[in-house]
């Protein structure tokens, strides 16, 4: 919400933010008195409405992806109800995200936002990498599919294949994948670094070659990709990356322009790997492509704002 509060305030929109994580009293007057409530969930209503009962506020909702899946019958009746009432906008961050609202509300997103950075004043910059150099930036849990890397990577370096391997983050994953480093003896070639600042991210980024995260959709945890602006990040850096292929993903990364998609097995990650070498990509494009997507560029949902506003 960081970008959307400055794009809104460079556009002299007065701007109050409230986290669940601030004091209460801090955020009471900007609840009680505002007019617009931008929500970065539909499940933050439960704590709004209270505040609002009594107004004739305005509501835009952002949807992500997980919070529309594995719904209880009560959620999806609620979620039906707001759909059609016409105090509510949806703003959807992938047309993935888009259909998976309409098939469970029967309704139509007002717009389609794909999320937004800062990609100015840094980035690619032509170095001399030397040896093969492979990146992965996430929360490590299984849904990112760190372990299938890992597991392509010992096939890959049987094959003959000299590489590093830098992970960049923490999460509940991340012992298992030591473990699963030693016994694979890739102990030389991939590093876990935990988490970092964003200078050494950016550091470990420009002196990488490609960007691995093979992104599954977990219909169990009922949890997916909405888009990937990790993805954008990887290209600014001149980067092609490796994906999965599924929710928002496939429109994050163009197949065969930003990067390969894949189904995110341990041999079609290998497969694509090695295609991923041999494929040539043009790194200035990658980083006009990420371009696109800073948020001093996004007119059209500042356009769409407005709108709103004087409705």
């Amino acid at each position: 919400m960081h970008y959307m509060e400055v794009a809104l305030s460079q556009s002299r929109f007065d701007v109050c933010h409230y986290a669940f994580r601030e004091s209460l009293i801090r955020g009471l007057k900007g609840l009680l008195l505002s007019e617009y409530y931008i929500l970065a969930t539909w499940k933050m209503l439960f704590f709004v409405v209270p505040f609002v009962v009594l107004k004739k506020s305005k509501f835009l909702v952002v949807l992500h992806g997980n919070e529309l899946l594995n719904l209880g019958w009560l959620s999806v009746k609620i979620i039906k109800y707001i759909a059609k009432n016409k105090r509510f906008k949806f703003v959807a961050n992938s047309k993935a995200i888009a259909a998976i609202f309409e098939d469970l509300s029967g309704h139509k997103v007002d717009f389609i936002q794909y999320p937004f950075g800062e990609f100015e004043g840094r980035g690619y910059q032509d170095i001399n990498r030397g040896d093969l150099k492979l990146v992965t930036v996430s929360r490590l849990v299984p849904r990112k599919n760190v372990e299938n890397v890992i597991r392509a990577l010992a096939l890959l370096k049987k094959d003959g294949v000299n590489f590093s391997y830098d992970i960049i983050g923490e999460g509940p994953c991340f012992h298992s994948i030591m473990k699963l480093v030693k016994s694979n003896g890739l102990d030389k070639n991939v590093y876990l670094h935990g988490f970092v600042d964003d200078t050494t991210k950016n550091s470990i980024l420009n002196g990488s070659d490609y960007f691995i995260l093979p992104s599954l959709f977990d219909s169990e945890a009922g949890s997916i990709e909405g888009f990937g602006i990790v993805y954008l990040e990887a290209n600014y850096f001149g980067l092609p990356v490796l994906s999965g292929n599924t929710g928002g993903i496939t429109e994050a990364v163009v197949d065969g322009v930003t990067g390969l998609h894949c189904d995110g097995s341990v041999q079609h990650i290998l497969e694509k790997l090695k295609e991923l070498f041999d494929t040539k990509f043009d790194k200035e494009y990658l980083v006009q492509y990420a371009e696109r997507f800073d948020y001093r560029k996004q007119n059209g949902f500042i356009g769409f704002l407005k709108g709103w506003f004087h409705e």
